[in-house]
Parts: structure tokens; C-alpha cells; sequence
């Protein structure tokens, strides 16, 4: 029988997240210290008079426990965000001159650098002042900001943007993902407008872990493999994705295999049964078991220190020091106690944490295979060898997906058919291709076994790859255009936890809520299926190319394109908001100038102005090319209702459209602000 009791941390956790998202999602909702203060002192009170009570008021204190923790949670938070806020009287858009350390080894993008950093001082009212911002700064590419590494100080003297919030609806909500890492500004740098003061000015650990981690690519870039299989194992193996054939990723995420390209559990699993066996013969006392505990935890954290310190390596880690620590008290440690310890271990160093879906993912794949696992494996046996083998990972397989296969639908908006398949072939290969990948840097001293474990590695790996890329091509390998809503999401996981309650413990409370989550799923669908039988729209996103136009009928949508070179910007721009409209059948037409939509008609004005003997009549005029017009010539030949301004301008190309607009009294939207949506 099921008893909370025996999970103590479930609730505590609980409470404590609660309070972090409803800081989150209200952020400009400040609770002042001494309020907090306060009711903690109030709640101790009313539990030390309920303590005594009847069962039902003591439930009142447990409560009023579990509230006063929600608000630690939110109080927290709020404490967290504002250590790395721009205050609000900072002048974002303006040019500053400020001082940057390097947090995180840059990256190298195809038209810059890219620097994750921490703004130390910013000149300010003739006197230089400190500073804790976060800035993501980009650097244009020379041979002095190749030069760049982990921990160097800069001095930039450029313009600082506030991250901009999407334009198009239901994007990829890029602020969003910053700020849950703290960052909320931006600089681009031209190679004038910095230069580097200092070296090594970053945490000396991480200094000597990403030391360690170039040394280790050093050696497998001599092995001289092609660039799909170096490429994978410095990703699964050092968490280095940056040289990982997109083609590739895409592989792998389509035949459900993408998590054994970022360093998880599994990896740090791996690694710390090597460690442990090579020091088995610390288990003699006492005191050598604590060593034993110490070196572990040593060798553990410094792997997620190379790898990036990803949010699944952070769990792995902390769980796996919890069960050291177990061991050296020579206590036994509950898994799902150390599970949720760790979570909430982790969420007190950064509470936004919980907000990032690899850190959701990672967490809800352990606590499936933890729960279900077992109960899934024990419903049939096999009689041989190779067959169980193949049962477990089936049975991991189905356990890890049931609850990560929620979030993954409701972020990344697919579904790999052949989960199944792909673990079977990849997860075994996977394990043989971390052990290689360690063999080949313990041996890379010595010149034969080193080629020949190199030459196994990159047999195996390209073997891996061509699996993955066979079951990506086969038919129905993935169902793409998934769209639910949050709110949808969250139902599915109280259906799926009901469903495993009833099978698990008989709990007949749960059919009830099972019944009314399923139920309310079926209405949320029904009310979506209405939606989109009425839409009639079209939108104009706002995009850094010629403007794309979508015209939106119920699940039907065509594409207007007024140059091919708009292409590359269309699957940022609209895929979401196609999948949010749940579209499944899309035509194109590219090139026509003018078009029609519902009776409107479109002018997209080239670089060269339109000018004919006869006059013409549009609805909409767009202007997206960086040259100098004159509205009111223009209007001498082309009679418009509304002009549209392209998000691409130059701001001061922008700046007299604008003043233009306003003389002449004409109606404009501006693209850069946000999409223009016209709903018939």
C-alpha cells in the first residue's frame, strides 16, 4: 500500500516549486522580505497550537506548513532574479562602455562569435560601476576573437539591446530562454569596439575542466575520423555539440534517439561504475570507504565540469553523490527520497532550473523507469538470456517515454514511432561507444592499441549513424505537427500517473480523476477542432528577409512568397504557428507580384519603384528594401490603404517612414514591433 509517509521530500519539493513558478510567471509581483518573514513567524505559531489538536486542525498546520514553504520558494526566486535585474532606469538601445568576463567557452556561429558573459562594470556618470548583468555578446569573426577562451575580460564599447520578445506568434520564445538563464541583454561588436584586458579571470575549476576537455578532442581529432562520427562522440562522450552535422541531429531526433547525444545519467552511470570497480579495494574500513566516497564524487563532478554542467549531467551527479555519501555513512538510501533530494538540491542553487526542458526531461525519464520499470518487466519473462536483455531495454524504453513523451509532444511538437527499435539497437551501442571513447583517451599513449580502439570507435559509431539514419527513413518513422496546449500537457501526465496508481496499488480514488482528466482532455480538443474550423487569416511575419505571407484556411495554407531568398527564414518564422493551427496541407506561390488574398490586393515595392502609365490600386503596400522613399511620390502612381514596413529596415530608414507616415496621415504597421494578423 502506498504511504507518503516513506516520501517525505515529495511534498517539501512540491510546495517549494510551486512557489518558484508563480515568482516566474509574475515577475513584476514583488513580495517585500519582511511580509515573508512575517507569516513564517505566524505559521509557526498557528502549528504550535494545532500540534496538540485534532487530526483535522493539525492537517490545517500541515497545510499552512506546505504554504509557508511555497512562499520561501517565491521569496527565493525573487531574491535570484533580482541579483542578475537590470534595474530599471538602465538605458538599453544606447552604446555603453563595459567591462565582460567570459562565463562559458564561446561558440562559433557561420557571421560571428558568440560569448556568453558577465558584465563586472559599466562606465556610468564618469565613474566606472559595478555590476552583476549577464550579456550574450557577439563578436565579428578576425583572428583576435578566434583567440577568445573561458575566463578572459573584455572591454567592449557598444550598444547593449534588451533581448527582444518573439514577433510571430507561437515562436520559439527566445527572451523567454535566456531569461530563465538570467540573461537579458545583448551586444554585437564590430572588431573596433573591444579588446581583451585580462586571461583566466573565470573559476579555476572550470578553467582546468575545459582544459581538460580541448586535450580530449585534441585526441580524438587525431584519429582523423570523418566529422559525423567526431562530431557524436565528442558530444556523447565530452558534451561538445558544436561540431555535430545538423543533418545528422536531425536523424536523431526524429528516430527518437536525441538524448544520447547529450551527456545524461547513462554517461555519468558509465563512468562511475569504472571508478568504482577500480577502487574496490577501498572497502576494507571505515575510513578507506570514505576516501573511496571522496574520490568518486571527485571524478563525477569533475565529468560534469567537462561536459558542461548540462542539467542532466547536474541530476546524475548529485544523485550519484547522494548514493556515495549513502555509502560512506553506510546508510541505505531510498531512490526516489534521493531523486527528489537532488532536484530540490539543485533548484536551491538555481530555482530557474526547473524551467529548462532538459532538466524536465531528465528528471521525468528517471522517475519513470524508477516507478514503472520493474512493475512493466514483471508482466512477462523470458527463458533466455538475449531475450531478457532485449525485454529490459524494451521495458526502460516504455517506462522513460511514458512520462517523458509529454513534454517532449508539447516542446519539440513530435513523436518517434519506433522508440522502441531505436533504444534496442542504440542504447547498447551507445554504452560499448562510451566505454571506447574512454579506452581510446586512457590509451592514447600508446600508438597501436590506440589506432586500432580508434579505428573500432569509428566503425561503430558510423555504424550507429547508419541505424539511426535507416530507421529515420522508415515509413511513419516519426508523426510531426503535434500541437497541445499546457494546460493539455499537464492532464496527461495526471492521466498517466492515475492509470499507474490503479494498476499499481488499486487506488479507485484515482479512476475518478482519470475519468475527469480524460474527459477534460476531450473537451480541450473539441473546443481546439472548433478553432480551427473557423479560422480565415492571413499574416504577414515579421522577418529579417522579404516579408512571407501565410493565408490560413481551417487546416489549409498557402504560402506566398515574393522572392525564393525568403525561404530560409520561413521555418523559424511560421512553423509554430502552423502547428498551433494544426495546418496539413500548405501550397506555394513564389515570385507573383502583385497578389490577391480574400480580395485584397498586395504590393511588395522592389529596390526600383513601380512605376507603369497607369495608375494602380493596392490594399497593401510593403516596403522591406533599404533605399530612400519618397511617400509622397510614390502615391503620385500608386493609390495604397495601408503600408507596411519591413522588419529588415535600417533603423533610421525606419525612422523617416515613420515621420513620412505621420505627415501624409497614412496607416502603417511596422513588422519590426510585431506580426501583422488580419482575420477575415
Amino acid at each position: 500500500m502506498f504511504s507518503w509517509a516513506k516520501y517525505p521530500v515529495v511534498r517539501i519539493l512540491f510546495a517549494f516549486i510551486c512557489g518558484i513558478v508563480l515568482k516566474f510567471s509574475f515577475p513584476n509581483f514583488t513580495l517585500p522580505i519582511y511580509v515573508v518573514l512575517l507569516f513564517i513567524f505566524i505559521v509557526c505559531m498557528l502549528v504550535w497550537l494545532f500540534v496538540h489538536r485534532a487530526d483535522f486542525l493539525w492537517h490545517i498546520g500541515g497545510l499552512l506548513i506546505l504554504i509557508n514553504i511555497g512562499l520561501i520558494g517565491f521569496a527565493y526566486t525573487q531574491t535570484f532574479m533580482q541579483y542578475y535585474s537590470i534595474p530599471a532606469d538602465f538605458e538599453t538601445d544606447n552604446k555603453h562602455l563595459f567591462v565582460a568576463t567570459v562565463k562559458e567557452p564561446p561558440t562559433l556561429k557561420p557571421k560571428s562569435i558568440k560569448l556568453t558573459t558577465s558584465v563586472n562594470a559599466i562606465y556610468k556618470d564618469s565613474s566606472w560601476q559595478t555590476c552583476r548583468y549577464k550579456a550574450i555578446v557577439y563578436l565579428a569573426i578576425d583572428s583576435l576573437s578566434k583567440q577568445i577562451e573561458y575566463g578572459d575580460k573584455l572591454i567592449i564599447n557598444s550598444v547593449l539591446n534588451e533581448i527582444e520578445e518573439p514577433k510571430n506568434p507561437h515562436a520559439f520564445d527566445y527572451a523567454r530562454y535566456l531569461r530563465i538563464k538570467n540573461i537579458h541583454l545583448q551586444s554585437y561588436c564590430s572588431e573596433n569596439q573591444w579588446k581583451r584586458i585580462a586571461v583566466k579571470q573565470g573559476n579555476p575549476i572550470m578553467d582546468y575542466a575545459i582544459h581538460i576537455r580541448n586535450k580530449f578532442l585534441q585526441i580524438f581529432e587525431a584519429a582523423h575520423m570523418d566529422m559525423k562520427e567526431y562530431g557524436v562522440i565528442a558530444a556523447i562522450l565530452l558534451g561538445y555539440d558544436d561540431k555535430l552535422d545538423p543533418d545528422l541531429q536531425k536523424s536523431y531526433s526524429s528516430a527518437g534517439a536525441s538524448h544520447i547525444l547529450c551527456v545524461s545519467g547513462m554517461h555519468v552511470g558509465i563512468i562511475f561504475m569504472i571508478v568504482n570497480f577500480f577502487l574496490k579495494f577501498l572497502d576494507n574500513n571505515r575510513w578507506q570507504k570514505i576516501l573511496k566516497a571522496c574520490l568518486l564524487l571527485l571524478v563525477i563532478w569533475l565529468y560534469a565540469c567537462i561536459t558542461g554542467l548540462s542539467p542532466s549531467v547536474l541530476r546524475a551527479a548529485t544523485m550519484f553523490s547522494f548514493v556515495s555519501l549513502g555509502g560512506m555513512l553506510e546508510q541505505q538510501t531510498n531512490t526516489y527520497n534521493s531523486l527528489f533530494s537532488s532536484m530540490l538540491f539543485l533548484l536551491l542553487f538555481n530555482p530557474l532550473l526547473i524551467f529548462e526542458v532538459g532538466f524536465q526531461l531528465s528528471y521525468a525519464a528517471v522517475f519513470g523507469i524508477v516507478w514503472l520499470q520493474n512493475p512493466i518487466y514483471q508482466l512477462y519473462t523470458c527463458k533466455t538470456k538475449v531475450g531478457d536483455y532485449v525485454w529490459n531495454l524494451i521495458t526502460v524504453s516504455i517506462a522513460a517515454q511514458l512520462f517523458t513523451a509529454p513534454i517532449a509532444m508539447y516542446c519539440f511538437h513530435q513523436f518517434p514511432n519506433y522508440f522502441i527499435i531505436t533504444n534496442i539497437i542504440v542504447i547498447g551501442l551507445a554504452f560499448v561507444v562510451v566505454c571506447l571513447g574512454i579506452a581510446v583517451l586512457v590509451f592514447s599513449f600508446w600508438p597501436f592499441v590506440y589506432k586500432c580502439l580508434a579505428f573500432a570507435l569509428t566503425f561503430l559509431i558510423r555504424f550507429m549513424n547508419t541505424a539511426i539514419e535507416s530507421i529515420e527513413n522508415l515509413p511513419f518513422s516519426t508523426t510531426k505537427g503535434i500541437s497541445f496546449s499546457l494546460i493539455e500537457t499537464i492532464l496527461m501526465y495526471v492521466f498517466i500517473v492515475c492509470f499507474a496508481s490503479i494498476w499499481l496499488y488499486k487506488r479507485k480514488d484515482c479512476v475518478f480523476f482519470a475519468i475527469v482528466a480524460c474527459l477534460a482532455f476531450i473537451g480541450l480538443e473539441i473546443q481546439t477542432q472548433l478553432r480551427i474550423k473557423n479560422t480565415q487569416e492571413t499574416i504577414v511575419y515579421s522577418t529579417r528577409s522579404v516579408p512571407i505571407i501565410d493565408c490560413l484556411y481551417k487546416k489549409s495554407c498557402h504560402t506566398y512568397l515574393f522572392d525564393s531568398s525568403a525561404v530560409s527564414a520561413m521555418a523559424y518564422a511560421a512553423d509554430n504557428n502552423r502547428i498551433y493551427h494544426r495546418i496539413n496541407n500548405i501550397n506555394y506561390t513564389i515570385g507573383q507580384n502583385p497578389i490577391t488574398i480574400y480580395n485584397k490586393t498586395w504590393l511588395y515595392l522592389t529596390a526600383n519603384p513601380y512605376k507603369t502609365n497607369q495608375r494602380i490600386a493596392v490594399d497593401y503596400l510593403i516596403l522591406a528594401e533599404n533605399k530612400y522613399y519618397n511617400l509622397s511620390q510614390i502615391k503620385n502612381y500608386i493609390d495604397f490603404e495601408n503600408l507596411i514596413l519591413g522588419a529588415n529596415l535600417y533603423e533610421y530608414r525606419r525612422e523617416q517612414l515613420r515621420k513620412q507616415c505621420d505627415s501624409l496621415q497614412i496607416s502603417y504597421h511596422d513588422l519590426k514591433e510585431s506580426c501583422l494578423i488580419i482575420a477575415k
